[in-house]
């Protein structure tokens, strides 16, 4: 059998989200178009087939960048995520980047 190669990080997310993608396979897909292509980020959110998962994947994606939690949280179903959404919603400043 042939030497293995090396495979960069992102190519073997990739590869496992063809197989088989859970909650955190689906986040990481989000983050990649977070602030890119809402329907994109949108779609693999809405693939999350459990509400309290797809909830949390909705709030890490807003915690990565709170400038697109609007849209993110009005995908939150459960009243713990509304709270959390909220919260980061209130912190708008969290999204703010620095003066140099």
């Amino acid at each position: 059998m042939g030497a293995v190669l090396p495979v960069g990080p992102l190519i073997a997310l990739l590869w496992a989200c063809a197989t088989e993608c859970d909650a955190d396979c689906r986040f990481e897909r989000a983050k990649l178009t977070l602030s890119t292509d809402k329907a994109a980020t949108l779609a693999e959110l809405r693939a999350v087939a459990d509400p309290v998962e797809r909830d949390m994947v909705a709030m890490r994606l807003a915690q990565v960048d709170p400038t697109q939690a609007g849209y993110l949280c009005a995908e939150v179903t459960t009243a713990y995520g509304l709270t959390r959404c909220e919260q980061v919603v209130g912190r708008p400043h969290l999204g703010a980047t620095p003066a140099p």
